[in-house]
């Protein structure tokens, strides 16, 4: 019985144990990884969220590092929202994605993009991964998500001078409620009662900060006033980057911008529009 023991002990102790995830990506695995047309190596959570909600249909798709060493994740467009599933890097060599662990980063690709798997969100509602959103794609100028609007108005006005009237004569005019510093993008927004993140479209016109679901949705979620806000600060208590907020008495809103410049020219523009307390 002794040697039966012994035996049964030698077989379990020299099993190979099972691909584990890398700590670091090596030079080939990111060289495997460029020829995915769908990869996007400097894309982050913040600019992915942008890009599928603004520009593209549900099911679109694309694959981009993770904070996490030696992850990445797939982000998808589910509905108004967007899915976030994680893809590691094993060793050996190895890719795994779900429950599923692939041989080389090609067969996953292959699996990806022929067998279109089906990928579930938080609600129980599920989106066909369907169309992958290729790095070469040229975007647009207003996917920078930022907007620095100048608006002017013409209007007939009288000389005030001599009290004659000119009506040849047009003046450009810029009213106080459309001030040159207003601003449009979109940021990302801690919520009140569940504490999620979402990327919204937000609007900046005098004091008001008005946010929208998406930006072609013409019924805002929310307004904010400004006139009552307290101050407007970067924020480190969220762990995040790119994070500011804006302090009221009542309550303080959180926000992430999708770059270190961005969020400055958000923190200045909103600061102008704070009254003195």
């Amino acid at each position: 019985m002794a040697s039966s023991r012994f035996s049964s002990f030698r077989q379990s102790s020299y099993r190979v144990p099972p691909p584990q995830p890398k700590d670091e990506i090596e030079s080939d695995d990111e060289d495997a990884m460029l020829d995915i047309s769908w990869y996007h190596p400097n894309l982050s959570r913040h600019a992915a969220e942008c890009m599928l909600i603004d520009n593209a249909p549900e099911g679109s798709y694309l694959l981009r590092p993770s904070s996490d060493k030696g992850s990445f994740v797939i982000s998808v467009k589910l509905s108004k929202s967007v899915q976030h599933v994680k893809m590691n890097l094993l060793t050996g060599n190895k890719v795994r994605f779900g429950n599923t662990t692939f041989d080389s980063i090609n067969a996953f690709k292959k699996h990806i993009e022929l067998e279109k798997p089906i990928i579930g969100g938080d609600s129980g509602v599920t989106v066909i991964l369907s169309l992958p959103y290729s790095r070469f794609v040229d975007e647009e100028e207003s996917h920078q998500y930022v907007d620095l609007l100048h608006h002017a108005v013409t209007q007939k006005a009288k000389d005030s001078d001599d009290g004659s009237s000119d009506e040849g004569t047009t003046h450009e005019v810029i009213p106080k409620h459309l001030a040159v510093c207003s601003r449009e993008g979109y940021l990302t927004k801690v919520g009140k009662i569940r504490k999620s993140w979402k990327v919204r479209w937000f609007t900046l016109r005098s004091s008001t900060l008005t946010y929208y679901r998406t930006k072609q949705s013409t019924k805002p979620i929310d307004v904010i006033n400004l006139d009552e806000a307290v101050a407007v600060e970067p924020d480190t208590t969220k762990a995040k980057d790119n994070c500011f907020m804006i302090k009221f008495e009542h309550r303080t809103y959180y926000f992430i911008a999708n770059s270190a410049e961005d969020c400055d020219q958000w923190i200045v523009q909103l600061r102008s529009r704070i009254k003195p307390h």
